[in-house]
C-alpha cells in the first residue's frame, strides 16, 4: 500500500491538482521531513568542497518560493519570510553536521538527487499550507509542543523551532 506522504508527493511532482484534506501535523511533518535532508546536503557540500551559504542558489529558491506562492493564493511575503527561516535553520544544522564523508562519496550526485525532493517538499509544503488557509486554520502558541515533537529528531535548538513555528503562524494569520 502507498503511503499518503508517497502518493501526494507523486501527484505534486505530475503537478496533477488534488483536494486533500489537511492538518497542521501534515505541514509540521513536512517542515521535519525537509529538515531531515540537511546532514545529507552538508556531506554533499563537504565533498564538493562548497560552503554552506551558497547565496546565488538561495535567491533561486526565494524567487521560486514567491512564484509558487502567488500560485497558490498565498501571501508572497510571508512564504518568502518561512522560507527564509527555513533556509537559516537548515544551515544551522550543516554547520552541526560532523564532516564524516568517505572519498568515494559524489556530492554532485548526492545533491541531483537531493534537490528535486526537496524541490517536491516544497511544493506539497505550499500546498498544505494554501488548504489550511483555505480552511481558516491558525497555529495557537499551544501548538508549538506537538511541532516540537516532530521535530525531536532533527535536534533543533528551541530558538530554531520558535523561529519555524512563528514563520508557519504568520503564514497562515496573513491577510
Amino acid at each position: 500500500m502507498i503511503e499518503r506522504w508517497t502518493l501526494l508527493l507523486l501527484l505534486g511532482l505530475c503537478q496533477i491538482p488534488v483536494a486533500i484534506a489537511c492538518s497542521s501535523e501534515d505541514v509540521f511533518d513536512l517542515v521535519s521531513q525537509r529538515l531531515a535532508y540537511m546532514p545529507a546536503v552538508a556531506n554533499a557540500k563537504y565533498a564538493l568542497g562548497m560552503p554552506v551559504e551558497d547565496l546565488t542558489r538561495e535567491a533561486v529558491v526565494l524567487e521560486q518560493s514567491r512564484d509558487k506562492a502567488a500560485a497558490a493564493g498565498l501571501p508572497e511575503t510571508a512564504v518568502v519570510d518561512l522560507m527564509m527561516a527555513q533556509m537559516k535553520v537548515a544551515k544551522a544544522i550543516q554547520r552541526r553536521e560532523p564532516e564524516r564523508l568517505e572519498d568515494t562519496i559524489d556530492g554532485r550526485e548526492l545533491l541531483a538527487d537531493i534537490r528535486p525532493q526537496l524541490s517536491a517538499l516544497g511544493r506539497l509544503q505550499l500546498q498544505t499550507l494554501a488548504c489550511l488557509r483555505h480552511q481558516g486554520v491558525l497555529l495557537l502558541p499551544a501548538e508549538f509542543a506537538l511541532f516540537n515533537t516532530y521535530l525531536e529528531p532533527r535536534q533543533l535548538p528551541r530558538d530554531e523551532a520558535q523561529l519555524l513555528f512563528m514563520s508557519l503562524q504568520v503564514l497562515l494569520a496573513a491577510p
